[in-house]
């Protein structure tokens, strides 16, 4: 029996669990690339170093006790998630702030990158190692191969919505001055 725990934020959540499948064939955990150090080499790989400190510490922890009970786990670490199926949707956080008409503030010059990626590539990701050996005891880090910078995130944020507003304008003008 498989079991994906995709909220498991603390060691301490997962330990139960644990406790109570004595017999479970695999544990997939959904930590984050949030656990590394900064660094000016990205992105990251599996086997940069960790920052103990890290707001995602409790994922970070979920790895020592998996291998300290023996558990057969694969690991996979997603960095910034988007579309609608996320559970933490942060660019909706974006798109509210548009919509009421507010700026997208920005740190600094604005040339901070990020990598995005669909929460249907990370659910793809979880069905690939779901029963696959060569995934036992691995971590994977799931992000595109592009960075994005916070300017161009929010201004592509600001033309995704623009569209939308566009769309919703036609789409009353339609109604209002077509309908039959």
């Amino acid at each position: 029996m498989a079991k994906v725990r995709p909220r498991g934020r603390e060691a301490e959540e997962v330990e139960p669990i644990l406790d109570a499948l004595p017999n479970l064939e695999e544990y997939i955990y959904c930590s984050s690339a949030g656990v590394y150090l900064k660094s000016d080499r990205l992105p990251h790989r599996d086997i940069d170093a960790v920052d103990p400190k890290s707001r995602h510490k409790g994922k970070l922890e979920t790895k020592p006790l998996l291998e300290s009970k023996g558990v057969n786990y694969t690991s996979i670490r997603p960095g910034c998630i988007y579309d609608t199926l996320n559970y933490n949707p942060v660019e909706e956080w974006f798109f509210h702030r548009l919509k009421a008409g507010r700026t997208i503030p920005i740190p600094k010059s604005g040339l901070q990158v990020t990598q995005l990626g669909h929460v249907k590539d990370l659910a793809t990701a979880f069905i690939k190692v779901l029963g696959n050996e060569k995934a036992s005891k691995q971590v994977y880090n799931i992000s595109r191969d592009r960075y994005v910078t916070l300017n161009g995130l929010a201004k592509a944020c600001a033309k995704v919505n623009f569209v939308i507003i566009f769309e919703i304008l036609i789409e009353k003008i339609i109604t209002r001055y077509f309908t039959i």
